[in-house]
């Protein structure tokens, strides 16, 4: 289990990783953005030249978004290792360059995240060390090369705290073990909030600041991320990335622990509509997964014994997969090796699916589960193994909530 987080399924067309946001994740916060693009905008031509060290033909993709919101994949053919790319930006961008370099397969060497600028830029990659960039014209790159530094810093001290939860004695019990890895896990994010937080305070008129954000936001409170989006410089704020991290600061306050559930009403596996609000009086747990998400296959176990306990005493489970239509039979055939005896329902619109946005799903991956109370308010969030048999014999059986929630 890692250091930083329990162990998710993350969309498979991401290239990195939650919490570190790239162009893919923003694009999809921004998706309505998308279908309609801004107006009036004034926009600013970049121009970004360069060679590839060690390579003279083949083809080179540059992805980002333009000025209008639109998700731009550009590409250019090497003559002599040279290239050329031209756009319009508004603002200094969050870039990629891949190539590897004869098709356009994403490869680790061959990839490189870099901010441009409506300007004149120069760029040097060498084959296979494309990371390693060179980039002339963009000043927002340096302070951008500054961040991954201390990125970088984080990276060492979580590969430090990993060999300290392996260097736990043999004769620990595992739940000596899961208290150690707690105690670590905090360790790390409260290094990660406060190099995270330094840097935005330190460089609020920084677009970087607005890609940081977008970090602090996953791990820190509604309250603290709202702090540190105000910190923002005014068109720092109106940049793509801020905008995206304040949408996703907006839906998380609607889905906070204490929050009423969002009202929705959905189609289930036997095509019977339901509405959310006729769970009202019983306890539901509402948990998103998907027929190809390990983690969430492995929880089925935990919460079959909890729907077999407590089922009868008031206590339901809606499992809202976020299959795609061409894994329908995935889906079907997963509830039936797995024996899930509760209400199912999927939508078959991946990411895009209503109930996959109301619970933000995106960039928190899968497994993801809340539990809401009789009055439909949402008590508890991501529970895991055998926490949700554990609180409910809390709230049901012993009819009083738990200090957790008082």
């Amino acid at each position: 289990m890692s250091i930083t987080s329990k162990q998710k399924c993350h969309f498979p067309f991401l290239l990195i990783k939650f919490p570190k946001p790239n162009l893919i994740i923003l694009l999809f916060f921004g998706f309505s953005t998308l279908i309609n693009a801004q107006q009036n905008v004034k926009t600013n031509k970049f121009i970004l030249t360069g060679k590839v060290i060690g390579q003279d033909t083949g083809l080179l993709v540059l992805s980002y978004i333009n000025s209008f919101d639109k998700y731009i994949k550009d590409s250019c053919k090497l003559k002599k290792g040279q290239f050329k790319f031209e756009g319009n930006i508004i603002e200094p961008t969050l870039a990629d360059l891949t190539g590897n370099v004869n098709s356009r397969s994403v490869s680790e060497n061959n990839y490189a995240e870099f901010y441009i600028e409506p300007t004149t830029m120069e760029g040097v990659f060498k084959v296979d060390q494309f990371k390693n960039i060179q980039l002339i014209g963009s000043k927002t790159q340096k302070e951008f090369e500054r961040y991954n530094s201390i990125s970088a810093d984080l990276n060492i001290y979580r590969t430090q705290l990993k060999k300290q939860l392996k260097l736990a004695p043999s004769s620990w019990s595992q739940k000596q073990k899961d208290s150690l890895e707690e105690v670590l896990k905090s360790k790390f994010i409260t290094e990660q909030l406060y190099q995270e937080s330094k840097f935005i305070k330190e460089n609020p008129s920084s677009y970087v600041s607005s890609y940081v954000l977008f970090q602090l936001i996953h791990t820190a409170s509604i309250d603290t991320s709202l702090i540190y989006y105000r910190l923002l410089s005014d068109d720092v704020k109106k940049s793509y990335n801020a905008r995206q991290a304040f949408k996703y600061i907006e839906l998380e306050e609607k889905i906070a622990i204490g929050a009423i559930v969002p009202d929705f009403t959905f189609t289930d596996i036997n095509s019977k509509k339901i509405h959310i609000n006729s769970f009202r009086g019983n306890y539901v747990l509402i948990d998103l997964w998907a027929s190809w998400c390990v983690p969430c296959r492995e929880e089925h176990p935990f919460l079959k014994d909890a729907y077999e306990e407590f089922h009868k005493k008031g206590f339901e489970i809606i499992g809202v997969s976020i299959d795609q239509l061409h894994q329908k039979n995935d889906w079907l055939n997963a509830i039936q090796k797995d024996g899930l005896p509760w209400i199912q329902t999927c939508d078959f619109k991946f990411f895009g699916g209503e109930i996959a946005q109301l619970f933000n799903i995106i960039g928190k991956g899968i497994p993801l589960s809340f539990l809401i109370d009789p009055s439909g308010k949402i008590i508890a969030k991501d529970l895991r193994g055998v926490e949700l048999s554990n609180l409910l014999n809390q709230l049901i059986n012993n009819n009083s909530v738990p200090s957790l929630f008082n």
